[in-house]
């Protein structure tokens, strides 16, 4: 399969990927500003990776931003993914954490008929309220407080719905935050997971993403 990936012609950068997943059948050409790669068909973890690096914004630095909400062609395709993805896990409710994850969760709520439990950013009144804290370093390694406010899901299932994994930080901070109103998060989903396999292995529930930098076959479908 060839697959031309818009605006990116970093190709040591592409290069460098394939070589730490062990993936070696491939072909890459210049095609003017653009990057085509045409892979075996039957890598199908690879195949997605590359299909969809159009809803990012990228720089020789790696992903700079998230330009799904600039593509809303592109939405179905997402939850089509998700979808694949998870076909056999039964949760309750989607739960992410502000603020992109928000976009996220209502795209996701409206497509899959879910209830949304939102995670908040601290915000001074927060603090005069009946909530949930719970302080986490963040991707930056600054210290975040987040809230979770009382709700109706007790004893539900949840899955986390996000744009970007990277340290784990806040994952874990929803997961903790979420166990103690009975809530068990089954599966987390992100739009990109630049994490590590030792950071995944931290959470006993399987994480899948459109993109993923390391270990592709662990990305695959649950079967």
């Amino acid at each position: 399969m060839k697959i031309t990936l818009e605006n990116y012609n970093n190709i040591n950068a592409i290069e460098m990927f394939l070589q730490q997943n062990h993936v070696f059948d491939y072909q890459l050409e210049k095609e003017n500003k653009n990057l085509m790669i045409e892979v075996n068909d039957n890598n199908i973890p690879l195949i997605r990776h590359f299909k969809y690096y159009d809803i990012f914004e990228w720089s020789h630095k790696g992903i700079e931003n998230v330009r799904l909400w600039e593509k809303p062609g592109r939405c179905n395709d997402v939850i089509n993914e998700f979808k694949s993805m998870f076909n056999k896990t039964s949760f309750d409710i989607i739960t992410s954490i502000e603020a992109r994850g928000f976009i996220l969760g209502g795209l996701f709520l409206h497509a899959l008929n879910k209830p949304f439990l939102t995670i908040r950013k601290h915000k001074l009144i927060y603090d005069t309220l009946n909530g949930i804290p719970y302080t986490y370093t963040n991707w930056k390694g600054k210290k975040e407080k987040l809230y979770l406010f009382e709700n109706k899901f007790h004893g539900k299932k949840a899955m986390v719905i996000d744009d970007i994994m990277e340290t784990g930080g806040s994952l874990k901070a929803a997961v903790e935050m979420l166990k103690k109103q009975n809530i068990k998060v089954i599966g987390a989903f992100y739009l990109c997971d630049t994490s590590s396999e030792e950071v995944r292995n931290q959470f006993d529930f399987p994480i899948r993403s459109l993109l993923r930098f390391t270990n592709l076959s662990g990305n695959n479908p649950i079967n």
